[in-house]
Order: C-alpha cells, then sequence, then structure tokens
C-alpha cells in the first residue's frame, strides 16, 4: 500500500484550490473531498481479507460506501468497485479505503492525497490508519477567512453542500485561533509541512517546489495550469463558493479584511488571535 498525504486547513483558506494544483500535476491524485475515511471507520475497523470473500459483508460496505456524502463526484461504478475489492483483497481497513482511492486515480503509480477540512478533529484517526503518512498545512490571514465566512452567508447557494459558518467575527476569531493552534502542534509533532496561503499565491512556483520536496515528487509546471486541466474535477455541487478555481491565481485576493471588515472587526480579531497571527507572519 502506497503512502497517503493529506491536505489540513481551516475552511476558507484555498485548500481547494491547493488540491487542484496537487491534482494536475502527472503523478498526484487528490480526489475531491468525500470523508468516508472517517464516517466508515466504527463500522468497518476491524475488515480483513475474510470480509472481501463475505458477499453480504462487501455488499453492506458498498451499500454504505456509495451513501457517502459527495462520494458520487468521484463517478465510481459499484460493479467495478466490487471487483477490485475481490481481486486485491484489503486486509485491512486502512487498506480497504486505499482500494477505494487507488480507483480514482489517474495512474497506477500516483501518489495519493486526501483533503478535507474536517480532518482538523479527526488527526489521530488518520494517523492510526497511516503511520507513514504526510502532511500539509495550508494556513490563510485569518482575517481574510474573516471575509470569506462573511460572504458565504450571503451567497444564498441552494446546493445540500453548502457551508453554514458564523458571520460572528468574534466567533470565527475563536474557531481560527483554535484550528490553527491545533494543526500547528500536530504538524510540529508529524514532522510535517506547513505553507502560507499568501505564499502561494504571490510566490507559486517556490511554494509548490517546496511542496513537492516535502513529498518527494518531481516538480511539475502543469500545477500552475491547474484551471486548463481537462481533469479540473471540482464538484459542481460546490461551484458556488468555489467558483475561483477555475481561474488564474488572483493575488487582488490578498488583505481583503482591510477593504471589508471594519475596523473594530479588525480589533476584535487581532485582539482574540494575536498570538497565532504573529507566529504565522499576520501580526
Amino acid at each position: 500500500m502506497g503512502n497517503f498525504f493529506f491536505i489540513l486547513g481551516n475552511p476558507r483558506s484555498g485548500t481547494s484550490l491547493f488540491r487542484l494544483m496537487l491534482n494536475s500535476h502527472p503523478t498526484i491524485t487528490v480526489p475531491p473531498e468525500s470523508g468516508f475515511l472517517q464516517w466508515w471507520h466504527s463500522k468497518y475497523h476491524d475488515w480483513n481479507k475474510t470480509d472481501c470473500e463475505n458477499s453480504e459483508r462487501l455488499k453492506e460496505y458498498i451499500t454504505d460506501l456509495f451513501s457517502s456524502k459527495k462520494i458520487e463526484s468521484w463517478n465510481l461504478n459499484k460493479e467495478t468497485v466490487t471487483e477490485k475489492i475481490r481481486t486485491e483483497k484489503p486486509g485491512s481497513y486502512a487498506q480497504l479505503c486505499h482500494t477505494i482511492y487507488t480507483l480514482y486515480s489517474k495512474t497506477n503509480n500516483s501518489l495519493i492525497g486526501d483533503k478535507n477540512n474536517y480532518y482538523i478533529h479527526h488527526t489521530t484517526l488518520l494517523t492510526a490508519l497511516f503511520p507513514d503518512a504526510k502532511f500539509i498545512h495550508l494556513v490563510r490571514d485569518g482575517r481574510d477567512v474573516a471575509c470569506s465566512y462573511k460572504a458565504l452567508n450571503t451567497l444564498g447557494s441552494t446546493s445540500e453542500y453548502a457551508p453554514k459558518v458564523t458571520s460572528e467575527i468574534s466567533e470565527i476569531a475563536e474557531e481560527w485561533s483554535a484550528n490553527t493552534a491545533r494543526l500547528d502542534q500536530f504538524i510540529n509533532d508529524k514532522h510535517g509541512l506547513t505553507i502560507r496561503y499568501e505564499d502561494l499565491i504571490t510566490n507559486p512556483e517556490e511554494t509548490l517546489k517546496t511542496v513537492c520536496s516535502y513529498l518527494e515528487v518531481a516538480y511539475s509546471a502543469d500545477m500552475l495550469r491547474y484551471h486548463e486541466n481537462e481533469f479540473h474535477d471540482e464538484p459542481a455541487s460546490t461551484m458556488d463558493w468555489k467558483a475561483k478555481t477555475r481561474e488564474k491565481i488572483d493575488a487582488s485576493n490578498l488583505k481583503k479584511h482591510t477593504q471589508i471588515l471594519s475596523i473594530s472587526e479588525i480589533e476584535t480579531f487581532d485582539k482574540i488571535c494575536k498570538k497565532e497571527l504573529a507566529h504565522f507572519g499576520y501580526a
């Protein structure tokens, strides 16, 4: 079973854009987010080779897998998934999940990644399932994150997957502070990699070279052409709030809090997140 890597970050930090960049690399596959890895762990954590030959158990897993939120964007086929599991006979839950990821993979030797913001709260499970996995934390100025939260609440999307976030600046600040501090500690413990959204936007080539070095793959300029990639696979059901993933990198999106947030909102955010803002160079 090949190694995994995980993209972690507070919501609205640019992780979808980052995923598409990496997914444009010829030997990296990062599917659209679907948290089946965590959702079905409690039910199938004891999966073993005999389950692959148990028709009822296998059928039950396939049914559950295909009921997973957003899994429809992977365009998997039940018969193909069933046959793949029967043929490869994964002997653990981690191997079972890996089999599903490989069905989405562009090539047989792809390095596979997974991006899901709510994994912030499940890092213990991720490391237990994939002890050799690598982790990348994408951090963004929390005040710009706050602007994005506020914009979501005026979007009026009818998508069943539309994010539900607060508009209260103090609540956003407390959430961002807690999430970034938690991830920073985790990344330090696991010797992972932290990159800033701002560096990804203003200096994408060097930042992506750093990422490729960490992942031990050769750099490819294809990642800079993510918006032209025919494999652009961000689901239509999320495009209401991810439309910019189809556009070129836009540095004008930086520091928008100076134009959108009020002085009092910025002061409130700065007070709550003083330590984290300074730590990541946003003071």
